[in-house]
């Protein structure tokens, strides 16, 4: 008999982030074991768009409780903290249903860097977020002893994995004048491109994505090459042929696009730490 998981997220489907990419990675081993995976998200509510953050929906999402039931879920995973996993959370607290709880971003320097708010309220938000739910899954040892830090319980180490179905269609080219640096995420403020701006002189450096600092991002590094998203194959060439893979971003703890390259850039751990020096 399959079984239910609901994930309750803040994001919508459509959006290209690490959050929807591991959702939508589960869903499909899901479905092998025997699971079926239902969402709630902004999307079926009234929403609208984040200051200063397009991409991001947001919800008052009145009528959560009747969707929660009309799933009848037999798990309940809530992934974010926002306006819908803050009222998914109310209504298993008030019902006395068990549910677990992911930490995907690191809210407290993203919120500092976006709209300056003081760390030590979003940790103290986030702690009361996640102090009754059955699991905390975070990705990394480094991310769960830096929670543990802040006063976070019962934790699990929620690791990821890469694609093993999808090889490199051309050879990495080793006669370039200059080494390719390659960033793949979203082009948002708390991203950390500025920290790019001297690299694109010595490097020929290629932007892999899509957001709402790409204006800002194009004056800032006018050599860079913005190719915008990059899925399957496309995506994997794009990391075989870098020489150097960098991710100098403050806000997001273990991207997605890092485990990517892991598989298909095999030299990224070298020159990342030679440029930047090692980062958890």
């Amino acid at each position: 008999m399959t079984k239910t998981i609901l994930v309750i997220t803040d994001n919508v489907p459509d959006q290209v982030n690490g959050v929807v990419t591991t959702f939508k990675n589960l869903e499909s081993h899901a479905s092998r074991d025997g699971y079926s995976v239902v969402y709630c998200h902004p999307g079926q509510f009234p929403n609208f768009a984040c200051p200063g953050y397009p991409e991001v929906r947001l919800c008052w999402p009145h009528g959560i409780s009747k969707k929660i039931k009309e799933v009848q879920p037999d798990f309940i995973h809530i992934a974010t903290e926002g306006p819908v996993g803050f009222f998914a959370r109310w209504w298993c607290e008030r019902n006395h249903i068990p549910y677990n709880t992911s930490y995907h971003t690191d809210f407290a320097k993203f919120l500092k860097t976006m709209y300056h708010v003081p760390e030590c309220l979003t940790y103290w938000y986030l702690r009361w977020f996640h102090k009754n739910s059955h699991r905390v899954l975070v990705t990394t040892k480094t991310i769960c002893q830096d929670l543990e830090s802040h006063g976070f319980e019962r934790m699990v180490i929620w690791t990821r994995g890469v694609r093993r179905d999808i090889e490199p269609s051309v050879p990495w080219c080793d006669n370039r004048k200059k080494p390719m640096v390659l960033n793949v995420g979203r082009v948002s403020a708390e991203k950390g491109l500025i920290e790019l701006i001297p690299l694109q002189d010595k490097y020929t450096l290629v932007i892999v994505g899509d957001g709402p600092f790409m204006l800002r991002a194009k004056e800032l590094l006018p050599a860079a090459k913005f190719v915008g998203y990059k899925q399957g194959q496309e995506l994997v060439d794009y990391y075989n042929q870098a020489d150097v893979f960098v991710f100098p971003s403050n806000g997001s703890r273990v991207p997605c696009s890092g485990f990517s390259c892991t598989r298909s850039c095999g030299y990224c751990r070298k020159w990342c730490k030679r440029l930047y020096g090692q980062r958890p």
